[in-house]
């Protein structure tokens, strides 16, 4: 059976603590990055191209989820309700099941999922 979630990230050091906390290992959810920097435990690839890291990625990672999401860094995730980042996410994608989920950002670097009435 497919998780629901898998979120991919591309940094040049280290991932965000943030979204490891948020999706790392969770019951729904994985995590997993590339990153230009070498030695970074935990790195699914090294690779300093943005565009092939994205790629390299989606290759690497297990085909075992039902959405698959690119998210930058620096990105802050600041549901529209009181769920945390995960559960809206998921809330959202169960709610409208969409082909592709993508974010308004009102704010410089906030992202903010969520439908808005």
């Amino acid at each position: 059976m497919n998780k629901r979630l898998c979120v991919l990230q591309v940094t040049d050091s280290k991932p965000s603590e943030k979204h490891i906390e948020y999706f790392k290992e969770k019951q729904n959810c994985d995590f997993y990055f590339v990153t230009s920097e070498e030695g970074v435990p935990n790195a699914v690839g090294l690779c300093d191209d943005w565009v092939e890291a994205r790629n390299m990625l989606i290759q690497l990672v297990p085909k075992k989820y039902d959405y698959y999401a690119f998210i930058d860094s620096d990105h802050e995730l600041i549901p529209s309700s009181d769920k945390s980042p995960l559960e809206q996410i998921l809330y959202d994608l169960e709610q409208f099941e969409p082909a592709v989920l993508t974010y308004s950002s009102e704010a410089e670097q906030t992202v903010e999922y969520s439908c808005k009435p």
